[in-house]
């Protein structure tokens, strides 16, 4: 399986939106997350939409102007059975077509406070 895990900091410029189709055509990843999108589902939507081939995703929205997780995956390539979205992680269940082993990827941005390491590890711990 072919995936790649990239902080983008950020999808809202043309020339990131330009530079993930270029990395998503020249490397064909499987599955790629994402963090720290800064863009909400519906954003994500229209950028993939624009790129060959298409990619599916699942997201979780940013709070304000930060954070925002996204996993991506071709759908000629990756089957997904279930996915799971909790503040600052997302979680899926992927399997190659024509394979039948499943392999669970999680997408995680740690929060930058101490405060909020407490809930981010509890969440984590249950997953």
């Amino acid at each position: 399986m072919i995936f790649t895990s990239w902080n983008i900091r950020g999808l809202n410029s043309k020339g990131k939106q330009r530079h993930l189709a270029a990395r998503l055509k020249k490397d064909k990843p499987q599955i790629m997350l994402l963090q720290e999108t800064k863009i909400p589902r519906q954003k994500m939507d229209e950028i993939l939409n624009k790129i060959k081939p298409r990619y599916k995703h699942v997201t979780i929205d940013p709070k304000g102007s930060a954070g925002g997780i996204a996993i991506l995956w071709n759908p000629a390539e990756v089957l997904i059975d279930w996915w799971i979205g909790m503040p600052r992680i997302l979680t899926g269940s992927f399997r190659l077509i024509g394979q039948s082993e499943w392999v669970v990827i999680s997408a995680i941005y740690g929060p930058h406070t101490r405060a909020d390491r407490d809930l981010f590890l509890t969440q984590l711990t249950k997953l």
